[in-house]
C-alpha cells in the first residue's frame, strides 16, 4: 500500500511513469516477502497454508511451507522478468512507432498513422 501510494502521490506532482509497471515491481517483491516468511513458518493455526494434513504433522508443514515459499519466490521472479520484458517492449514500441524528432513524418520511407507503421518506397508525409 505504501507503493501505491508514493506512487500516486509522484504522479499527482507531476512524475510520468507506468503506474502498471510500479504495480507489477510492488506485487512482485511482496511475493518474494510471502515466500521468504513461508519458509520460515512454524506450525500455527492462523498464518500458513493449513490443511488437516500439515496441522497433524511438523514434517508435513515443514515440506509443504519449504515448497509454498520457493514457489512464491519463483513467481516473484517471473513477475520481475516480466517487469522487464514490458519495460523493454514500451521503450523497443516507442523507438519504432514514434516519429523521430528531427523528422516529424518518420523514418525515410514510413508514416507513422495511428500507432500502425505504414511503409511505402516515396511516402515522405504524415496522412
Amino acid at each position: 500500500m505504501f507503493v501505491i501510494h508514493v506512487g500516486v502521490v509522484a504522479f499527482n506532482l507531476g512524475y510520468e511513469f507506468d503506474f502498471t509497471l510500479l504495480v507489477l515491481a510492488a506485487v512482485a517483491g511482496l511475493f518474494y516477502y510471502i515466500g521468504f516468511v513461508l519458509e520460515r513458518a512454524e506450525c500455527n493455526w492462523f498464518v500458513g497454508i493449513r490443511t488437516p494434513w500439515t496441522l497433524e504433522s511438523d514434517a508435513v508443514w515443514q515440506r509443504t511451507h519449504r515448497l509454498g515459499g520457493r514457489l512464491f519466490k519463483l513467481t516473484a521472479l517471473f513477475a520481475l522478468v516480466a517487469l522487464v520484458g514490458a519495460a523493454c517492449r514500451r521503450w523497443w514500441s516507442a523507438q519504432v512507432f514514434e516519429p523521430h524528432p528531427l523528422r516529424p513524418w518518420g523514418r525515410p520511407n514510413e508514416t507513422v498513422f495511428g500507432g500502425a507503421l505504414l511503409l511505402s518506397e516515396t511516402n515522405m508525409t504524415t496522412c
